[in-house]
């Protein structure tokens, strides 16, 4: 009789609901049942393992923190954007100002489960499209075809890439 269920979407212990929840209550009082997540979604349309995954959100929060994962050159990275504050764009800033455009590839998720979902490979170089869903995420994947010989010259390597990548 003192039974309260609560339904929230996406995953309630991913920046959801849930941390408040076990703020307030013991543990021993709540149960979850998420549902799939948006990585494990994207990963299966991928049909790829998602082990090492780094996964990290910009929404609300500054690209600081996405820039240093970039720097690592991390090789599977899900980053959740911030529609209302153009993270795609964000996203695809770093790329090109840290010369990763041929290193990853950028994929866009959009409406994932739903019945009008699209999944997006884009060129980092292009445009955005401009009738992206706002409910997307965006899963940076290190490209197969990407080659060191063809990115830098046989001598004379810039010295910020030694100051700013491992």
């Amino acid at each position: 009789e003192n039974d309260i269920i609560l339904f929230s979407r996406g995953d309630p212990l991913w920046f959801g609901i849930g941390r408040i929840l076990l703020k307030n209550f013991s543990q021993k009082e709540l149960l979850f049942y998420p549902s799939n997540t948006c990585v494990q979604l994207a990963f299966s349309k991928l049909k790829k393992p998602w082990q090492g995954t780094k996964v990290f959100s910009i929404h609300g929060r500054d690209s600081n923190e996405l820039i240093r994962l970039l720097k690592l050159k991390v090789p599977t990275l899900v980053i959740i954007p911030d529609s209302k504050n153009n993270g795609l764009n964000l996203i695809r800033k770093n790329l090109i100002e840290l010369q990763l455009e041929s290193y990853y590839e950028f994929w866009v998720f959009e409406n994932l489960g739903h019945e009008n979902e699209k999944i997006r490979m884009i060129k980092i170089i292009e445009k955005l499209p401009e009738d992206i869903s706002d409910l997307n995420l965006v899963v940076l994947s290190k490209s197969d075809s990407h080659s060191y010989i063809e990115k830098y010259p046989l001598f004379g390597l810039k010295d910020n890439l030694f100051k700013t990548f491992s």
